[in-house]
């Protein structure tokens, strides 16, 4: 393994397609990580960004980008990002986005057993994750892919 800071095209080689999935938010310097993942990335090629959108950091923030910083939790999640603010967020790390996914909930794996009483959080986001999602299933966190090019 690598630490995504130390990411080095020299040592690793340059790649046509470069995937974060749900990574970002969870980085104590984004910005930094994105420029070396952009690094990687071949002339031509693209990165798949696919990272965690918090519901209602997204209603908050309406149509601005929003990304806040946490910086605590069990998951070392360091942000809380509106949609507006991933885009933002990838457009300073140096990457154009091409395409984008409807949003939609991603949920644990096996190795991630769901907890048999929802939490509070849970109660507060399923109508949230209706509004973006249009999903009022049980479980997950809200989701969007981002189909990026460096834009430099």
């Amino acid at each position: 393994g690598c630490n995504i800071y130390d990411l080095d095209p020299d040592e690793l080689g340059t790649f046509d397609v470069v995937i974060l999935g749900s990574l970002l938010v969870h980085l104590r310097d984004p910005v930094r990580a994105l420029d070396r993942v952009r690094r990687m990335v071949r002339p031509g090629g693209l990165m798949l960004s696919v990272d965690y959108i918090h519901p209602f950091t997204n209603l908050v923030a309406r149509r601005r980008p929003l990304f806040e910083l946490r910086a605590h939790s069990a998951d070392m999640q360091w942000w809380l990002a509106s949609d507006r603010g991933l885009q933002r967020l990838l457009h300073v790390g140096g990457f154009e986005i091409v395409d984008m996914s409807k949003p939609f909930l991603l949920r644990p794996g096996t190795e991630y057993p769901h907890k048999k009483k929802p939490g509070r959080s849970e109660h507060l986001n399923r109508p949230l994750n209706w509004l973006f999602a249009r999903d009022l299933t049980a479980g997950g966190h809200l989701h969007r892919a981002y189909l990026t090019r460096p834009r430099f």
